[in-house]
C-alpha cells in the first residue's frame, strides 16, 4: 500500500484556505484599480508570515505589477527571508520593480546591512544595482555608517563613491565624527572624499578639523578643504530660510498610489502656468515651481522679495482651484524661501525638493528628479 505523507493542508484545513487566499490576492496585485492593489497589499501584510513564501515566489512572476507589489508587501512584512530575493530584484528589467525592491529593502531593517554591503562590493553585479544597494544603506542611519566609511575608504569601489557620499550625507550627524577621522588618512584621495562629504553634510563640527588640513601637502586636499569650509558656513546661513506649507500631503501605502497622485499634481501644475506667469521673477517673487516625488507642489520664493502671507494665499488659490477641478482637496503646496546667486539667476537649494521646472534657473534639476525622469513623469530642465 502506498502511503502519502500528510501535508499541512491535510492536518490543518485553515492552512489550505490561507494558501488559496494568498494565491488569489497575489493575482490581484496586477489589478488595474490602484485602490484594489493597495487593499490587496494590506491584506497580504495582515496575513504576515504565511504569505512570505508565496510572495517570494511571486517575485519571479512574468507580470511586473505582481513583482513590484510583491516586493512592497514583503518589505512591509519585514521577514529576513526576503532580503536575498529582493537583492536579486535590483537587476530586474523593469524600472518600477527595481525601485520597489529598493523601498522594500529599506523597510526590512538593519538585518540586511551585511548582505547589502556584500552585494555592493560584488563586482559581478551590475553597477546600477550595486549603487542602489548603497543608497538603501543610507536609510539605515547610524548602524550603516561603519560599512559606508569602509566603502568610501577603499579605492576598489570608486564607482560607488558618489552614492556612498550621498548615503552618508543622508545619515548626517552620526557620520560626521567618523568622516573627521578620515582626515588623518595618509591617502590624499581618501582624505579628499571625506572632505567633500563633510562639506555636503554641513556640520559646524567639521570646520576646525578642516582648517587643520588647509596646510596639507596636497593641493587638491587644500582646495577641497577651503571649499568645504565655505559650503558649511553658507549652509549655516541658509538654516534661517523658512518653509511654509499649505494643504495636506497624502499617505502612500504603495508606490502606485504615489504615481497616481503625481499624475494629478502634473495636471494641476500644467493648468496653472498661465496664471502663475505674473508671479515669476522679475515680475513677481517666484523663482520657480514644480512638484516633488514626496507628493507636494513646491514653490520657490526669493527670500528678500517681500512676499507675505497674502501673496502666498493668492498663489495657493491658483493651485487649489485647479486641484478641485480634478477632485483633489487640500492640495499640498510647500513654499520655500531661498536666495538667488548673484549674476547667475540660480536659486540656492534649501530643504524643498521641486522636480518639474517651470522657469529657467529653477532648482528642478535635483537628484530626486532622476527618479521621476526614469518613469517619464516630468519634463527635463532646459
Amino acid at each position: 500500500m502506498l502511503i502519502t505523507p500528510l501535508t499541512d493542508a491535510d492536518t490543518n484545513p485553515d492552512a489550505s484556505e490561507n494558501e488559496t487566499a494568498v494565491e488569489v490576492l497575489i493575482e490581484n496585485l496586477a489589478n488595474e484599480n490602484v485602490s484594489v492593489k493597495s487593499e490587496v497589499v494590506r491584506s497580504l501584510v495582515d496575513i504576515g508570515e504565511p504569505a512570505v513564501a508565496p510572495l517570494i515566489q511571486a517575485l519571479e512572476n512574468d507580470n511586473p505589477d505582481i513583482r513590484k507589489n510583491s516586493a512592497i508587501a514583503l518589505g512591509k512584512i519585514g521577514d529576513e527571508r526576503a532580503i536575498e530575493p529582493l537583492l536579486d530584484l535590483l537587476d530586474d528589467d523593469n524600472r518600477e520593480v527595481r525601485h520597489a525592491a529598493e523601498i522594500a529593502l529599506g523597510n526590512i531593517g538593519e538585518e540586511s546591512i551585511d548582505l547589502l554591503v556584500s552585494y555592493a562590493k560584488n563586482q559581478d553585479n551590475a553597477v546600477y544595482s550595486r549603487t542602489i544597494a548603497v543608497i538603501v544603506l543610507g536609510e539605515y542611519g547610524e548602524k550603516a555608517v561603519p560599512s559606508l566609511i569602509q566603502l568610501l575608504s577603499d579605492d576598489e569601489y570608486f564607482l560607488l563613491h558618489p552614492d556612498v557620499r550621498s548615503a552618508l550625507n543622508k545619515i548626517g550627524d552620526p557620520a560626521v565624527e567618523p568622516l573627521i577621522g578620515l582626515l588623518d588618512s595618509a591617502d590624499p584621495d581618501v582624505k579628499s572624499r571625506a572632505i567633500q562629504t563633510l562639506g555636503d553634510i554641513g556640520d559646524d563640527r567639521a570646520i576646525e578639523p578642516l582648517g587643520k588640513v588647509l596646510n596639507d601637502e596636497s593641493e587638491q586636499v587644500r582646495d577641497l578643504a577651503k571649499s568645504a569650509i565655505e559650503a558649511i558656513e553658507n549652509q549655516s546661513k541658509d538654516e534661517n530660510l523658512s518653509l511654509v506649507s499649505y494643504g495636506k500631503t497624502p499617505d502612500f501605502y504603495i508606490e502606485d498610489e504615489r504615481w497616481d497622485f503625481l499624475d494629478k499634481l502634473d495636471i494641476i501644475v500644467t493648468a496653472s502656468e498661465t496664471e502663475m506667469d505674473k508671479y515669476i521673477r522679475p515680475k513677481g517673487p517666484v523663482y520657480g515651481y514644480g512638484y516633488s516625488y514626496y507628493g507636494y507642489i513646491s514653490v520657490g520664493i526669493v527670500a528678500d522679495s517681500g512676499a507675505n502671507e497674502s501673496k502666498l494665499n493668492e498663489i495657493y488659490d491658483i493651485f487649489d482651484r485647479h486641484a478641485q477641478e480634478i477632485g483633489v482637496e487640500d492640495v499640498p503646496v510647500m513654499f520655500e524661501y531661498g536666495d538667488v546667486v548673484a549674476g547667475e539667476g540660480q536659486p540656492v537649494a534649501g530643504e524643498g525638493e521641486p522636480v518639474t521646472q517651470k522657469t529657467p534657473g529653477f532648482t528642478g534639476c535635483l537628484p530626486i528628479m532622476v527618479i521621476l525622469l526614469l518613469y517619464g513623469k516630468v519634463r527635463t530642465c532646459p
